[in-house]
């Protein structure tokens, strides 16, 4: 007869070495998820950042070739006399004091002098006497706005004002747009530039990266950085002040890609290449796409923040482990003792289930429920003694838009021996929707019987409204819920595919508001964006279902109608647009009258079937509109 001793060293030790392994893989297995969970974090913290980043500067060229198209200033390049210098002054310094992003508006003659500046000072429009205005014709800005065509935009890289040949202090980023100014004979007059404000850039990038992004150049140099002192190095020729010299194996890595992430000795880089020039105003304004100029949208979690979230879950591993190991002795003391392996192994089973964050569930063969772990509870709200006593549990719970893929699982999944994966939303008892995330495996017995199916359940509601916030960020606009330029080019490509397959016509409408800016003066800017979204409500309404609306900034908005039959179709919608949108709207109590121009380009009537030619058609068909007195509309004619 085995001794007592024996017997206690053939139950424990094996099970101490598995408990001990077990313990080691479940340990990997948890840091592993931690760690993945918290990349998962640094690539949506990057993506936001180059969305903020993105949506601050995309205007900034259209601003520029709408000041170009100014009637006083093909006046004074026509004819600079003291009268029109002050007409063109007056009119920057409206745009000026609306925008609140421009330091500076000037027009330079070709020789580089400055004869018109209007800066921002304290919030203020001010036009600088002609004796203070600077000759810039050894600035590259200057240099590379010459070479452009009409009509092109030259928008330069980040860098940090330069007064007198001296940087300003304090520090002002400066993002420089500029294009060719000519005159009412069609003559070159020299160059308007823009100095926006880059700090509005800086300051919404900071603020969706919570403050921890940084926003690199091409040559690894800080636009933005979580230490100040890091930032600028390149206008100081301080080559050490760079990604390059600070972490030279992580750029190596981040200049080798457009977007990745990898794991350093120093800890997690993330990263997403941007390229500010290359947006889609620019190529409207005429520019090619600006492939070599670049910024990177790099996060850094430190490596011994890492180390720390690993060694933390070894410890409460190693703890629980430790205590498990304490349980499987004593529970082999009395295995030993009393022979109830059985009834010991069984409240092993439920003691260790407790622990289990995600919902564990096991459905016998004839969808009868055999076991529910504690976490029910929090996972659906109920307890686990109603999982075990309803067989319909999970699709009485489930949203009633998603019973029917509840209802397959079970239904045909039941008794197949394979594994299934797929997610479903489920009701609260207070109402409130969660996602689940339901992963299921057969199980069999030792002799290959079929014992039912186990199950794991995760609640994954976070992980989808953060899916669906990023979604939102990238497609549409965040003041009218309109589609946005992104999701507008995405669909008008698609339209314009579906009528070259099909044969079909289709219309594109630009919108402009008539004298908006003098609401947004008299009124202010918080009636303005209440009277852009009462528009695009009407718009909406104006159109079918599978049409598109979308806004293009400012007080701009194009409409995309697919399968039109004829012209005629368009220029009825057109009205109709012209008719709602003439309705009194009332703001703040005051009923306002706006009208609209509208220009209509139509394929392939109008001969391009490409987006962005179609798009430009559309516009200078909205200048004829406006042409002829506005709020009306005009076809694209050649």
């Amino acid at each position: 007869m085995i001794s007592f001793r024996k017997l206690f060293i053939c139950l424990f030790f094996p099970l101490a070495a598995l408990l001990a392994g077990g313990a080691m893989v479940y340990g990997h297995l948890e840091v592993e998820r931690e760690l993945a969970y918290r990349r998962e974090l640094e690539l949506a913290q990057v993506r936001l950042g180059v969305g903020a980043a993105t949506w601050n500067i995309e205007p900034v060229a259209g601003d520029l070739l709408f000041l170009s198209r100014l009637r006083s200033l093909r006046e004074v390049a026509h004819e600079p006399s003291a009268a029109r210098l002050a007409s063109l002054a007056a009119d920057f310094s409206a745009f000026s004091g609306a925008k609140q992003v421009y330091d500076q508006i000037r027009w330079l003659d070709e020789s580089g002098m400055e004869r018109v500046r209007v800066d921002l000072r304290q919030g203020l429009p001010v036009t600088v006497p002609a004796a203070e205005l600077q000759n810039k014709a050894q600035r590259y800005y200057f240099r590379e706005a010459l070479r452009l065509g009409v009509g092109e935009v030259f928008i330069s890289p980040l860098d940090l004002n330069i007064e007198h040949e001296r940087i300003e202090i304090p520090y002002k980023p400066m993002l420089r747009v500029a294009t060719r100014v000519v005159d009412g004979d069609g003559r070159r007059r020299g160059v308007l530039v823009l100095n926006y404000y880059g700090n509005g850039i800086l300051q919404a990038f900071a603020k969706a990266t919570g403050g921890r992004g940084m926003l690199v150049d091409m040559q690894g140099y800080w636009l933005k950085s979580p230490r100040a002192a890091d930032e600028w190095g390149f206008m100081f020729k301080r080559a050490e002040a760079s990604m390059g010299v600070r972490a030279p194996a992580a750029w190596k890595a981040i200049v080798a890609a457009e977007r990745g992430q990898t794991e350093l000795q120093d800890g997690v880089w993330t990263w997403e290449t941007m390229r500010p020039l290359g947006s889609a105003e620019s190529r409207r304004a005429g520019m090619p796409p600006a492939g070599d100029y670049f910024w990177k949208v790099v996060s850094h979690w430190p490596g011994e923040q890492r180390d720390a979230i690993a060694q933390r879950i070894r410890l409460r591993v190693a703890g629980a482990a430790g205590l498990m190991l304490v349980l499987a002795g004593l529970g082999s003391w009395k295995l030993a003792r009393a022979w109830t392996l059985l009834a010991e192994s069984e409240t092993k089973y439920q003691t260790i289930s407790k622990f289990a964050y995600d919902w564990e569930t096991w459905i016998s063969p004839n969808r009868q429920p055999l076991f529910s772990s504690p976490s029910c509870e929090r996972v659906t709200g109920r307890p686990a003694a109603d999982f075990m006593a309803d067989p319909d549990f999970l699709r009485n719970i489930a949203h009633p838009d998603d019973r029917a893929i509840v209802d397959e699982h079970l239904l045909h999944h039941i008794d197949r021996h394979e594994t299934c994966e797929f997610c479903f939303r489920i009701l609260l008892p207070d109402g409130q929707v969660r996602w689940i995330e339901h992963i299921c495996l057969p199980v069999f017995s030792e002799s290959g019987e079929f014992l039912g199916r186990r199950a794991s359940n995760r609640d994954i509601t976070d992980h989808k409204n953060d899916e669906a916030r990023i979604q939102q960020l990238a497609f549409f606009d965040v003041l009218t819920g309109l589609p946005n330029r992104r999701m507008l080019s995405d669909r008008l490509d698609h339209g314009l595919a579906q009528a070259r397959r099909f044969g079909r016509s289709l219309a594109v409408m630009f919108l402009d508001l008539d004298h908006f800016k003098q609401i947004n003066d008299t009124l202010g800017h918080d009636a303005g964006d209440e009277l852009l979204k009462h528009v695009a409500n009407r718009l909406q309404a104006c159109v079918r279902s599978g049409d598109t609306i979308a806004r293009q900034g400012g007080d701009e908005f194009i409409v995309v109608l697919t399968e039109v039959t004829h012209a005629e179709d368009a220029a009825r919608v057109a009205d109709k647009i012209i008719q709602a949108i003439g309705e009194p709207i009332r703001i703040s109590g005051t009923p306002l009258h706006v009208s609209t121009s509208i220009g209509i380009a139509v394929y392939p009537i109008n001969g391009s079937d490409d987006a962005q030619e179609l798009l430009k058609k559309a516009d200078r068909a909205m200048y004829a509109a406006k042409a002829a007195g506005r709020n009306t509309y005009r076809f694209f004619a050649d």
